[in-house]
């Protein structure tokens, strides 16, 4: 069954997106027509691997640095090497705190993850059941305008978070 486009009307150009996103020649039609990301729990696993690696380098490289002093004077070389441990400590602290900011941030985007999972779905849904009329170069839902090729990926998550109590944004401060 073949969809009329509500612009030029006519049904013989008319594809279902799905179809013409296999069929794309070049990666720009391929990347405007290809279906909405699914939304995924934040992963922290860089932030932790990042920070052990810049621990290592900074322990290596304070008690790393030659022998000690050439008199044998310990107390000196003790000194020297906590010395170039203050450093280290500042990283590791801001690190930290980074990394607990960045926690934080990841936890407030899981709480609404079920939410931007069900608008994905939904955004999903409406993608498959989209045609792309390649007379007009442009994508419509069916009883829907049409919108231009390069606006379709953001035409489809404004329908689906407009159907689930998403508002529009304002120009205004709220």
């Amino acid at each position: 069954m073949t969809t009329t486009c509500p612009q030029c009307g006519h049904a013989d150009r008319t594809v279902p997106v799905p179809q013409a996103l296999a069929e794309a020649p070049d990666h720009s039609a391929r990347l405007a027509l290809s279906p909405p990301a699914e939304p995924l729990p934040a992963g922290l696993d860089g932030l932790w691997k990042a920070l052990l690696i810049l621990a290592a380098i900074a322990l290596a490289a304070t008690f790393g640095q030659g022998t000690w002093d050439a008199d044998g004077d310990t107390a000196f070389g003790t000194g020297y090497r906590l010395g170039a441990l203050l450093p280290f400590l500042l990283l590791l602290t801001s690190g930290l705190v980074g990394l607990a900011r960045a926690r934080a941030k990841a936890r407030r985007a899981d709480r609404d993850l079920p939410v931007r999972q069900v608008r994905w779905r939904h955004a999903r849904q409406l993608w498959e059941s989209a045609v792309l009329c390649r007379r007009c170069e442009a994508a419509f839902l069916p009883g829907a305008p049409v919108v231009p090729v390069a606006e379709f990926r953001a035409h489809l998550t404004t329908v689906a978070e407009r159907a689930h109590g998403v508002s529009e944004p304002t120009d205004q401060p709220a």
